[in-house]
């Protein structure tokens, strides 16, 4: 055993024999990574992250997913706060404006609302006057994308693209139910320790390590037994506990988030070069080709008229 304390809660690490390494990475579902690398890259800025859970939220939808679900939901609203980098996916029917309005008040009746701001992309299902009117009676403050740009939404671009490799995985072992184990899916990834973070999401949260599968797995094995929280504790030393525990964390998150931020930034710039254009100045642009957002292609040549700040232009 591997005793150790963060967060002031005590962990202890199970040093696994070989024999039972293969079974341990079955149950965690370990997912391999693969970064994605580009020729044409300017220098980026890390973005701000926010000081308290559920603020800034970072919305975006995927679908249609193949197969459609037994209940006839082909669309999933992925949500991230950008705060614990705390993970919503809600299985749609649709991702029209009303249903996109009616999801996110789910989300936020759970977490608290209204939140300060919401990031998406420039859908139509989020500028519509449905949801902008939403967005005015909760006083929320939209921040959109530009078009063509992910760079801005990079934390739910990430979710989203963990959850497809997660539910490719679900979808191959228990077909057009995929939407049924999606809040086990959801666990799964909560309970992780965040690479931006060093802290799960979950304890970023709620302030104490979540109790897993692999939690009664290594419990199983030492023979430990679960002690009830607050057993042999008031309430008030409980609350004091926790919001130490709190405190601890966010600490802890905040100091590796800027920490990784910075390795991030520099290692994604190390293959960037500045560029700048002048007002008179004729550029391509690239834009989609067809309705297929995968298609782009190179168009113009047009006229820089205006520069609106770094490393954006009106043409």
């Amino acid at each position: 055993m591997h005793n150790d304390i963060v967060c002031g809660e005590p962990i202890k690490q199970v040093v696994l024999p070989a024999c039972k390494r293969k079974e341990v990475l079955q149950m965690a579902h370990e997912i391999p990574y693969e970064e994605l690398t580009y020729r044409d890259r300017i220098p980026i800025q890390p973005i701000v992250r926010p000081n308290n859970p559920f603020e800034v939220w970072s919305v975006d939808c995927i679908g249609p997913l193949e197969p459609r679900s037994r209940r006839g939901h082909e669309y999933i609203v992925c949500a991230i706060d950008l705060c614990s980098r705390w993970a919503e996916a809600i299985p749609a029917k649709n991702i029209t404006a009303k249903t996109t309005c009616e999801v996110l008040l789910k989300i936020f009746c759970q977490t608290g609302f209204p939140p300060k701001t919401i990031c998406t992309n420039q859908g139509t299902n989020f500028t519509a006057q449905l949801t902008q009117a939403f967005q005015d009676v909760l006083g929320v403050s939209p921040r959109f994308s530009t078009p063509g740009h992910p760079e801005s939404m990079g934390a739910v671009e990430r979710w989203n693209r963990t959850l497809k490799d997660m539910l490719n995985k679900n979808i191959q072992e228990h077909g057009n139910e995929w939407d049924v184990h999606l809040p086990y899916l959801l666990f799964a990834y909560r309970e992780i320790p965040h690479t931006l973070t060093s802290v799960s999401p979950y304890q970023l949260v709620y302030g104490r390590l979540p109790s897993g599968p692999m939690t009664i797995l290594k419990e199983f094995w030492t023979g430990e037994r679960e002690i009830p929280t607050g057993a042999a504790r008031s309430v008030e030393e409980y609350l004091k506990q926790l919001q130490k525990k709190l405190q601890d964390a966010h600490e802890i998150a905040s100091e590796n988030s800027a920490k990784n931020q910075e390795r991030m930034t520099s290692h994604y710039n190390l293959r960037s070069r500045e560029k700048s254009f002048s007002v008179g100045d004729e550029v391509l642009i690239l834009m989609p080709s067809s309705m297929h957002k995968f298609l782009n292609t190179w168009m113009g040549p047009a006229k820089v008229i205006k520069l609106t700040r770094p490393h954006s232009c009106l043409v």
